[in-house]
């Protein structure tokens, strides 16, 4: 696997390295769900492109889950283009595609890639995320469901992202890296982390309830299944009839606080010495919060700028437990200083 941990410089190695690691964890959430065709149950996994590692990671990793007993069909999702597709894929599984409309270049080239097999729209994307510092970018009902049309009849398979919204809880939200409607036109990429919500505009809200872009593919679907000689076994509601109920909350008074670095101690699950800064990867810690602490001695009254080299994130700067600022990654960020009490 060395070969494939050159295309993650900031993936933890370990893992690359030793991949039986990653899929012993997969392991057990296979068994809970019963991964095998012998057990009836309808499960696929997935294995994403993101990270691009090419060839010898999926043989990898899939050759691995096929060792341990899982025999359901594995596909891959990415994106259409010549790199991603064919550096994040293994053309023994069935190769979806993420997209919000599938148009004539895309699926000539999924097709040219793997002719023996279907299109699949693995993440065929009804809505939009929602980005911190950005605004709600949806799409109209009417714009997904023409696309979600378009797509069947392209004979495709769809699986749309999301169906339903839901909620990042804890510090499980995330970030990515491009422009996703922040700011001006023609803006360079810069990183954007996403909201706790993730209702994305998707046809089902997050608390559960149909929406006219639900209703409209529904009646995309019955007339596809229609007019090709299938039988729609779904309800004949096409409009929201009753809303559904939703909990209402009094306003809750907070009445005790703390300061965050006075309860680091109580907050802290790992603590580690280091000569410089390590990041999340070599602590091992995959998300949340690092309190990274150094003292310096007085020395003289000279006033120093702070300067962060490969800032991946965000970093809140104190001394002695004041705020100084804050850095943010590929922001121009306004110069923290600071003097060195005596």
């Amino acid at each position: 696997m060395s070969s494939a941990a050159q295309y993650f410089p900031n993936f933890e190695q370990e893992n690359l390295l030793n991949p039986s690691r990653w899929c012993d964890i997969l392991k057990l959430t296979i068994q809970i769900r019963k991964g095998t065709k012998e057990n009836g149950e309808k499960l696929e996994i997935r294995k994403d492109g993101l990270f691009f590692g090419g060839e010898p990671f999926y043989l990898a990793s899939g050759d691995m889950m096929q060792a341990l007993g899982v025999d359901v069909p594995l596909f891959t999702a990415n994106a259409h283009e010549g790199f991603k597709l064919y550096n994040g894929s293994r053309k023994e599984y069935w190769t979806g595609i993420d997209v919000h409309n599938l148009n004539d270049k895309m699926a000539e080239a999924i097709r040219k890639y793997q002719p023996d097999k279907p299109i699949y729209v693995a993440e065929f994307w009804a809505g939009r995320g929602i980005q911190q510092g950005g605004y709600f970018a949806r799409q109209t009902p009417q714009e997904v469901a023409e696309h979600y049309k378009g797509i069947l009849d392209m004979g495709a398979f769809v699986n749309f992202y999301m169906f339903c919204g839901g909620t990042n809880y804890g510090f499980m939200n995330g970030a990515l890296e491009g422009k996703y409607n922040c700011g001006v036109l023609n803006m360079d990429n810069i990183y954007i982390p996403f909201g706790t919500s993730y209702d994305v505009d998707a046809p089902v809200t997050e608390y559960g309830e149909p929406t006219e872009k639900y209703f409209l593919c529904k009646q995309i679907l019955r007339e596809y299944m229609e007019s090709h000689g299938f039988e729609f076994t779904g309800s004949n509601e096409m409009s929201l009839t009753s809303r559904v109920p939703t909990q209402a909350i009094d306003e809750i008074e907070l009445t005790q606080s703390a300061d965050v670095l006075s309860q680091a101690e109580n907050l802290c699950t790992k603590h580690c010495k280091s000569g410089s800064p390590l990041t999340m990867d070599a602590l091992g810690q995959d998300y949340g919060f690092v309190l990274y602490t150094t003292y310096v001695n007085h020395t003289d009254d000279i006033k120093r700028m702070l300067v962060l080299e490969g800032l991946h994130d965000r970093a809140m700067v104190y001394g002695n437990g004041e705020y100084l600022g804050c850095y943010m990654r590929d922001r121009d960020n306004k110069p923290i200083t600071f003097f060195i009490p005596p």
